[in-house]
C-alpha cells in the first residue's frame, strides 16, 4: 500500500493569565464564571457536547466544569478562588477536541482565533498562553519496527536532533538532544515493543510517545479493521508543555496561521524542532524526512539543490558494472567457490536490505525528488 503521514493536534490546553490578580475571592469567582459562560456560548460547546457538570478541582484548581460523554470528559475548565495567577484553565482532551472540529467542520486555527475573540480585554484584561500541545504524525506503510528503533537508539546509531534555542535564532540550526537512558522506555519485550516513551514529563518540557496506533485502536474497540487505512499504523506523537512566555508565543504563532497547508506546515515544524530522529551522519530517516517536508510547505529541509545535480545515475550504474567499485571482483568470488546460485541469493539479500535496512541520504532524497519532478 502507498506510504502516507498525516499531521494533526491530537490535545490541547489553554490558560488564560488574567492582569489583575488581586480581585477579592468573590469577584474572582465571579469573572471566572462569566468568563466560562460565554466561552461556552461563544463556541457553541453546549449545543456540541450538550451535557455539562461541576466537578471538584484537581492539580491545584479549586473548581471546575466539565463535558463529558458517556461519563468520558471531552472538556473542562478550571481555576482557583483564591491563587489568581493560576489562571482559567481550558481543557480539549483529545476525542473532544476531534468531535467539537469535526461537528463545527473547522480547523483548530479559528478555535484559537474565536477563543482570542470571546474576551473583553477591557473588561478582563490579560492574555491566552497554550498550557498544553500536543501534534502527531501518522505514519502509514513505513515497515516501522519499533524494536530496531529502540535498540538502534541506545547503540547511538540512531538519535534525536533539537531546534537550537541558542545564537542566532533568525537561522535554524539543528543540535543533538541530551538524553539520558531513563528517558529511553518501553512498553513490550523482545520482538515486540509497541510503545516507545522518549524524554520527561517533569516540567515544561516535550515527550515523545512512538506507538503502534493500529493495535490500539483496535484493542479499545475505536476502530475495526475495516476502517484502519492499513495495518502498519505508527503514531509519533510529541507532548509539549509551556511556561507563560513560550505559552503566550506558540498561541500568538497559531493565531497567524490561515490555511490549513500552514496549519500542517506548522505542527511539522513542531516535530521536527524537538524530535527530528536521525542517523548517528545526521540524516533523517525516511519518514522524518517526509515530515520535514511538509515542514517547509512541500519543499524538503536544508539541502543544497547541488549535491543532487552532481549524481548521474547511468554512469553510477556503469561504474559498477566496469567493475571499478569492487562490486565485479566480488561476485565473480562468490560465483566461483560458491556457484552461480549463491550469486542470486546474494543480490536478493542486497535488495532485502535494501527493502528492510538502508535509510535513505538526504542526497538520496534529494535525487528522488528532483526525478519526481521531471516525471
Amino acid at each position: 500500500m502507498e506510504r502516507r503521514i498525516e499531521i494533526r493536534i491530537d490535545q490541547a490546553s489553554f490558560t488564560y493569565k488574567f492582569e489583575h490578580e488581586s480581585l477579592s475571592s468573590n469577584k474572582h469567582e465571579k469573572r471566572c464564571r462569566t468568563l466560562i459562560n460565554g466561552i461556552i456560548k461563544g463556541l457553541g460547546l453546549d449545543e456540541v457536547f450538550v451535557h455539562s457538570e461541576s466537578v471538584q478541582g484537581r492539580n491545584g484548581y479549586t473548581d471546575g466544569i466539565r463535558f463529558a460523554v458517556d461519563n468520558v470528559e471531552m472538556l473542562s475548565f478550571y481555576y482557583n478562588n483564591s491563587i489568581q495567577n493560576m489562571g482559567l484553565f481550558v481543557e480539549f482532551k483529545a476525542t473532544g477536541l476531534e468531535h467539537y472540529l469535526a461537528t463545527r467542520g473547522i480547523g483548530f486555527p479559528i478555535l484559537v482565533k474565536e477563543l482570542q475573540g470571546l474576551i473583553d480585554k477591557e473588561e478582563n484584561p490579560g492574555f491566552w498562553k497554550m498550557t498544553r500541545y500536543d501534534v502527531a504524525a501518522d505514519i502509514f506503510n513505513y515497515g516501522v519496527n519499533l524494536n530496531k528503533i529502540n535498540n538502534k537508539i541506545l547503540k547511538g546509531t540512531l538519535k534525536f536532533k533539537q531546534l537550537s534555542k541558542r545564537g542566532d535564532t533568525s537561522k535554524k540550526r539543528y543540535i543533538d538532544k541530551s538524553l539520558r537512558e531513563e528517558h529511553i522506555k518501553h512498553i513490550g519485550t523482545g520482538e515486540n515493543i509497541e510503545t516507545l516513551y522518549i524524554g520527561t514529563r517533569q516540567g515544561k518540557s516535550s515527550f515523545l510517545r512512538f506507538y503502534n496506533k493500529y493495535l490500539d485502536v483496535i484493542s479499545k474497540g475505536k476502530k475495526t479493521e475495516e476502517e484502519c487505512y492499513s495495518k502498519d499504523w505508527y503514531r509519533y506523537e510529541i507532548e509539549m508543555k509551556f511556561d507563560k512566555v513560550s505559552g503566550k508565543s506558540l498561541f500568538d504563532a497559531v493565531l497567524e496561521v490561515d490555511t490549513d497547508e500552514d496549519f500542517k506546515s506548522f505542527n511539522a515544524r513542531q516535530i521536527i524542532d524537538n524530535y527530528r530522529l536521525v542517523t548517528n551522519k545526521d540524516n533523517d530517516i525516511p519518514f522524518m524526512a517526509y515530515i520535514a517536508k511538509i515542514a517547509k510547505n512541500g519543499e524538503f529541509g536544508y539541502i543544497s539543490p547541488n549535491e543532487a545535480r552532481v549524481f548521474d545515475l547511468k554512469k553510477s550504474k556503469q561504474y559498477f558494472i566496469s567493475g571499478k567499485s569492487g562490486l565485479q571482483s566480488l561476485i565473480y568470488r562468490i560465483k566461483m567457490t560458491e556457484g552461480e546460485g549463491a550469486v542470486f541469493d546474494f543480490l536478493n539479500d542486497i535488495i532485502d536490505y535494501q527493502n528492510e535496512e538502508y535509510i535513505p541520504s538526504e542526497r538520496d532524497n534529494l535525487y528522488v525528488r528532483r526525478f519526481d519532478r521531471k516525471g
